[in-house]
């Protein structure tokens, strides 16, 4: 009897404690009818560019080191800088990241639900193309962080907390916003970027591109190297590695047809060029990937950095190691 009735003591004990918790728990934490989730959130040490990207979900992305560039829809492309805040969304497509060859360091997560129309309505998510630089960029890293481990937990309250957490950093980065200037490409410069982009096999004649254009030659070098840091003829080879990167890991093609593809027909030149951009021949390139080289269907995440972290809603964590496309 007296065992029976120090139970009940103890259950009544941990019951009043659970009440007391409810009722100093904002009630954010805890909504009766959940009309947000954070879908997953991330971490990506080494994104690369993306290209007419589609997406059916809204995303939010702070990139923490790097530089590149934004561009929605037909919008102007802008420029992001470190500390910089940008979105993606449905109804549209979008080409954003470093420039080619070059990578960034993002964090970000993803939210769904109705009440996602009420973030937008009080203008913590922007769908509108924009790119904001953010004031406290160190308090934004640490919340993204905390997001990330409360949705690793798998606790039945981290749904909750993630949603709480999710929503004080876009009121964060929208208070945070600085009076950054968003430098937008012209026109023209952009329409030669994508040139190059699509017809990099080709033996392109960048002062003939520029006329094209209708830019002057030097605007255009001087401007190529402020967007990518490179010279056009060096922006021109570093596009054809990637490709020919991409051929190594994903193909059986041999040297010469790659090489063609690439637009260096002679198979010599070619592999000079590779080993002076990759630091490494062709063969070695793929052999040192052949061990990591996976079915392309298989990859959850085709385009991927290695090392790339993702905490889902579910309490998952997912490291992506596939080698072949970053």
């Amino acid at each position: 009897m007296a065992d029976a009735a120090k139970r009940m003591a103890d259950l009544a004990k941990i019951d009043s404690t659970r009440a007391l918790y409810r009722k100093f728990l904002p009630r954010a934490a805890a909504p009766r009818n959940r009309d947000l989730l954070i879908q997953v959130a991330g971490h990506i040490p080494a994104k690369a560019h993306r290209e007419n990207q589609v997406f059916h979900t809204y995303g939010v992305g702070l990139v923490a080191s790097g530089r590149g560039d934004y561009r929605a829809g037909k919008g102007g492309l802008r420029s992001v800088e470190p500390g910089c805040m940008f979105t993606v969304y449905p109804g549209t497509f979008f080409d954003y990241g470093p420039p080619p060859g070059a990578t960034w360091d993002e964090y970000y997560f993803s939210p769904a639900g109705p009440g996602v129309k009420r973030w937008i309505a009080y203008g913590w998510l922007p769908v509108d193309g924009s790119v904001h630089a953010q004031r406290n960029f160190p308090f934004l890293r640490d919340l993204f962080r905390e997001l990330f481990q409360t949705l690793s937990s798998a606790g039945r309250d981290a749904p909750d907390r993630a949603v709480c957490i999710a929503e004080r950093l876009l009121v964060e980065m929208y208070h945070g916003r600085t009076a950054f200037e968003e430098r937008v490409c012209a026109p023209s410069i952009h329409d030669v970027l994508a040139c190059c982009r699509h017809r990099f096999a080709e033996d392109l004649d960048f002062e003939a591109l520029a006329r094209a254009h209708a830019i002057s030659y030097s605007t255009l070098r001087h401007r190529l190297r402020e967007i990518t840091g490179l010279a056009p003829a060096e922006y021109l080879t570093s596009l054809r590695c990637i490709e020919a990167r991409r051929l190594l890991a994903e193909t059986e093609l041999a040297i010469k047809e790659i090489a063609q593809r690439v637009g260096i027909p002679d198979p010599y030149s070619f592999s000079r060029v590779f080993k002076r951009t990759e630091g490494q021949s062709p063969l070695q390139f793929r052999e040192r990937l052949r061990p990591w080289t996976l079915p392309r269907a298989k990859l959850a995440w085709p385009r991927a950095a290695p090392g790339a972290q993702y905490a889902t809603g579910a309490g998952r964590v997912l490291v992506d190691r596939a080698r072949v496309r970053h």
